[in-house]
């Protein structure tokens, strides 16, 4: 089971964090102008693929190009299914899919709501001094993938809704989740964290948590 390291060109992650997380990963994948971000920085990627009408660099120069065509899908998407055809994947981490454009963060979001349950599945991105936090962290959780959440005390969550969900509870909360289900039109944001690496499960459906550190 490996984990992958997905990077896209949506807003293009700093160098520490983008060496973070190619230390935690084992398989790395530039999805289409994700490649640039990741040869700039002077880092090879094990795959490069998409339409690839945004990589710039030489193709006869780049090995593992994956060139797929079908606009019918995102070059996310495409690279979502190379990974099911290719890998046992236990966690994927996405680089550069949360900046630029709110169509692309929530379309990236859906569509990774439908993939299997099993894996685990965050969206990281750098924070700056106008947003007034450092690091941004969107994790989904499923009731087959409930991962710790690495927040600490002090620190603030909100609940993203992508799917229909039922049985949504939490521990180590200000205003904590009693099994709530989507229907009941709940909305959760900037709810507050008083217990490090607080506790989500989910019984039906899927949804994301949006840690801001």
């Amino acid at each position: 089971m490996v984990h992958i390291l997905l990077v896209l060109a949506g807003d293009p992650p700093g160098s520490e964090l983008l060496e973070e997380s190619i230390r935690h990963g084992d398989v790395i994948i530039g999805v289409d102008g994700g490649g640039n971000v990741l040869k700039n920085l002077d880092y090879e990627p094990d795959v490069i693929i998409g339409d690839l009408d945004s990589f710039t660099g030489n193709p006869d120069r780049t090995p593992h190009l994956l060139k797929r065509i079908d606009q019918d899908k995102t070059d996310l998407q495409k690279a979502l299914d190379y990974i099911s055809e290719q890998y046992q994947v236990k966690k994927i981490t996405i680089l550069g899919g949360t900046g630029g454009r709110a169509d692309h963060l929530l379309n990236n979001l859906q569509i990774c709501a439908q993939i299997d349950s099993r894996i685990e599945i965050v969206f990281k991105h750098d924070g700056n001094m106008q947003t007034g936090y450092t690091r941004e962290d969107i994790i989904r959780i499923t009731p087959h993938s409930q991962p710790e959440l690495k927040v600490n005390c002090g620190e603030t969550i909100s609940l993203l809704q992508t799917t229909d969900f039922a049985g949504l509870t939490s521990s180590g909360l200000k205003w904590e989740w009693d099994h709530i289900d989507s229907g009941m039109g709940f909305i959760s944001q900037s709810n507050k964290v008083i217990r490090d690496n607080p506790t989500i499960t989910l019984k039906t459906g899927s949804v994301y948590i949006a840690a801001y550190k």
